[in-house]
């Protein structure tokens, strides 16, 4: 592998290019996806016969990994909700007993506390003045 150093002309570049392996995607992102690998080995591939003839046939293979995975993701997506959906039962009574305890605790507060209003003390509370009408 050549340095920076030593692909510094443009002729170093060109043999690099021409003669040269490049650096295994996988040694640069080892996370990446072996079909995504593929299709970059294939895109700098040296023979232009085993390379891809156009950008539109990249954009193919392209297209086709990324329908492929996320057809993948929604399989597996798929699988998880089957796993929810088969214990719907629970859930709702999960639901109903909750429910059911906030009735109770509302209904314990207002037979306990009765007499609360928010703060407002009734006594001191009268009829509102009448405004003056200004009728024309």
């Amino acid at each position: 592998m050549l340095s920076v150093s030593d692909r510094a002309s443009s002729a170093a570049t060109f043999n690099a290019i021409l003669n040269l392996a490049p650096t295994a995607p996988v040694r640069i992102n080892p996370d990446l996806p072996g079909e995504l690998e593929r299709i970059i080995n294939k895109a700098l591939e040296k023979d232009r016969d085993l390379r891809y003839r156009s950008a539109a046939d990249l954009a193919t293979d392209l297209k086709r990994m990324k329908r492929d995975s996320d057809s993948n993701k929604s399989v597996a997506m798929e699988a998880g909700m089957t796993r929810i959906q088969q214990r719907p039962q629970i859930r709702w009574w999960v639901l109903s007993v909750a429910f059911a305890l906030l009735l109770i605790g509302v209904g314990t507060s207002l037979y306990l506390y009765p007499e609360r209003d928010g703060g407002a003390d009734k006594s001191t509370v009268g009829p509102l003045p009448m405004l003056p009408s200004y009728d024309h």
